[in-house]
């Protein structure tokens, strides 16, 4: 928007444009303001993870000791499904998105804390998740109606945000925001372009646009989540069917890790099928190797997943910098219990993962019908299953890394 100003004799000209520049920089002041910050990433410090020349570890390799801690059963709401698990202040937060709406809320030794639940329209509901954080004890939810609405550290209401776009998960950093909109369309990227990655002021309401959504972009219709994590002092972001992970810091990109899938990728040619033909190469071509970001971590490790013949995990030591390939089906060579089938979360040294009773009740019976000697370790896991109901709530299972 410019601003001309004229220079003419006269007071009534003059008046004229005192008036017609002050009302335009009232506007200016009241519209949001929305700059552009896209710059070319940087390949300085970037780590290449070969993926062919890596084997696949046993779950001994990777995972020192295992642990089992049984919920308490919380009221009112249930987490039916995991969708989204965080770990702030030595507590739990498991929150189902789509089936109960709810989060609960347990400390790690599974005592449960609280639960909340506020599906609807008004101001102090949510109509769908899209994602959530916990900031400062406060709990932070993106609602599907470009609204950020916050709840105390009980769950109580405090505000809602209106945010000027539309976008499917989010993050703080340096106390702004970070917001990922996906397919979304918006025209906040140069030239009115969409963008796909927003850096947003809540108090000054400007937007930055990190990044635009390529040209190109491949649309598919995965559901993407954890592909915008914080992990120690790095924000890492990532997207399905990119072999890159990038490292954000201020608006600026760079290249943080490189997965070469080498000739076991997917041929670009099939990013070029409808959906429908794409989503049937994937099913009959379940040994070629793509990125499906998960990534999380801590300042000791770094996780994220990819896909052949099920979901895999590449399991990174940031301190020794060592790596491990770890598929989630591998057999639990510890204690003969649940296989590292998700990653929910990760603390410390530890892999959370959250899990109903009936999956374990099922290795128990499967240990049970061995005919071999049975461990100290897997006699330790039945004792822990045998206390276990179907109708229980679910587990936390610690996998400690090594």
């Amino acid at each position: 928007m410019k601003v001309l100003y004229l220079f003419q004799r006269g007071f009534m000209k003059k008046l004229q444009n005192i008036i017609a520049l002050t009302f335009l920089i009232s506007l200016l002041i009241l519209i949001p303001s929305c700059t552009f910050s896209e710059n070319e990433p940087s390949f300085e410090n970037a780590i290449e993870v070969s993926i062919p020349t890596m084997n696949f570890s046993n779950m001994s390799d990777v995972v020192d000791t295992i642990r089992y801690v049984k919920l308490q059963q919380p009221y009112p709401d249930y987490a039916y499904q995991i969708d989204k698990v965080l770990i702030e202040n030595d507590k739990i937060y498991i929150f189902d998105y789509y089936t109960s709406k709810a989060l609960v809320v347990y400390d790690l030794e599974g005592n449960f804390q609280f639960s909340m639940s506020h599906p609807g329209q008004g101001p102090s509901e949510y109509l769908q998740v899209q994602d959530f954080l916990v900031d400062d004890g406060n709990i932070e939810i993106l609602d599907s109606r470009e609204r950020m609405i916050i709840y105390d550290s009980i769950g109580t209401f405090v505000r809602s945000e209106k945010l000027p776009f539309r976008s499917q998960s989010f993050t703080k950093d340096n106390g702004s925001y970070i917001f990922q909109t996906g397919k979304m369309h918006n025209d906040l990227g140069e030239n009115g372009e969409s963008c796909e990655l927003i850096r947003f002021n809540i108090k000054t309401k400007k937007t930055t646009c990190i990044k635009n959504v390529p040209k190109d972009q491949f649309m598919h219709s995965f559901k993407e989540r954890n592909i915008l994590s914080k992990i120690g002092e790095d924000l890492l972001y990532s997207t399905y069917f990119n072999d890159t992970i990038y490292g954000i810091t201020g608006n600026n990109f760079s290249y943080k890790f490189i997965l070469n899938f080498g000739t076991n990728t997917l041929p670009k040619k099939v990013f070029n099928l409808p959906n429908a033909s794409f989503v049937q190469f994937l099913n009959e071509n379940g040994e070629k190797q793509f990125h499906t970001p998960h990534i999380k971590g801590s300042d000791n490790y770094f996780i994220t997943s990819f896909r052949q013949n099920g979901a895999n995990y590449l399991i990174r030591n940031r301190k020794k910098n060592t790596q491990h390939l770890l598929k989630g089906s591998s057999f639990n060579d510890i204690d003969g219990g649940f296989p590292l089938h998700w990653v929910h979360a990760v603390n410390n040294n530890e892999i959370i993962t959250v899990v109903d009773p009936n999956y374990i009740l099922d290795r128990m019976d499967a240990l049970r019908a061995k005919e071999d000697i049975l461990t100290d370790n897997e006699k330790r896991f039945i004792e822990f299953a045998q206390t276990l109901d179907i109708n229980d709530p679910q587990v936390l299972i610690f996998y400690r890394l090594k």
